[in-house]
């Protein structure tokens, strides 16, 4: 579904559903560097429930054009106008990483346009390894791999699925996106110090998906987080990295399936 905002086109995917904005739909938030097709698994899932979605594509990232935007408030005053151009009145945010701090920015800034959110991987601070920092500033494809490598539980194998690992699917997500790209995505993490204070005007219920092996937003970090949210709940996935909804897809989505049917 394509839209256009401050000039720019902007792509998000419906997984072959007409979307209706007056539904109980949800809008899914990629991370850093990332775009709509690491929420391929949940999405496929949501369509089949009839649950309409729109996984978004923030700009410069996938099929959305324009510069990338470069902080977390930015990124929330630009999703609050993309609902304004989708027409959606009330929804709910799944958002990863990045696009989870931007969820909860947005909640805090205008806390009657959603129902609930839903935040995967993501702790009470965002800082960026100074070293990976360093490389995508200087557009080193190095910072692609040390990336791909923190995003895995340290150990663990890389399961195959169809031929694609983590590691392949990651690594062609990044290549996709150009790397002034991550880099603004790596700075507006790093220098973004509002989780917190965003999380302490958000209202609404929250669900937290936490990996027990993420070593980018470790899950022992959410504690704090939690504590901050009025109404909160938490599934830690065993064995698994910070991309919870690509390695353990399964249990990702019984987990978002579960609150969204239950939220108000």
């Amino acid at each position: 579904m394509d839209f256009t905002l401050n000039g720019h086109s902007v792509f998000a995917a419906t997984a072959g559903r007409p979307f209706d904005p007056k539904s109980r739909n949800c809008v899914l938030l990629h991370g850093a560097g990332m775009d709509h097709v690491v929420w391929c698994a949940q999405a496929m899932a949501f369509s089949a429930r009839k649950r309409d979605l729109l996984a978004v594509n923030l700009p410069g990232h996938g099929r959305s054009g324009g510069p990338p935007l470069t902080s977390i408030g930015d990124m929330a005053d630009w999703l609050l106008a993309l609902l304004d151009a989708a027409e959606v009145e009330q929804t709910t945010l799944v958002g990863h990483s990045m696009g989870a701090a931007v969820a909860l920015e947005a909640a805090a800034r205008a806390p009657d346009r959603f129902r609930s959110l839903a935040l995967l991987g993501v702790s009470a601070e965002l800082d960026v390894n100074p070293k990976i920092l360093e490389l995508a500033a200087a557009g080193d494809p190095a910072a692609t791999r040390l990336i791909v490598k923190w995003c895995q539980v340290k150990g663990k194998p890389d399961e195959k699925k169809g031929g694609w690992g983590l590691t392949e699917t990651l690594t062609s997500i990044l290549n996709e996106t150009p790397r002034s790209v991550i880099h603004a995505d790596l700075k507006a993490c790093n220098e973004y110090d509002g989780v917190l204070t965003a999380a302490a005007k958000v209202s609404c219920p929250v669900l937290l998906v936490l990996g027990e092996g993420d070593r980018i937003t470790p899950a022992a970090q959410a504690e704090t987080l939690a504590e901050a949210l009025p109404d909160c709940e938490k599934v830690t996935l065993p064995d698994c990295g910070h991309m919870m909804m690509i390695e353990a897809a399964d249990g990702t989505t019984a987990a978002l399936e579960k609150f969204l049917s239950e939220a108000p």
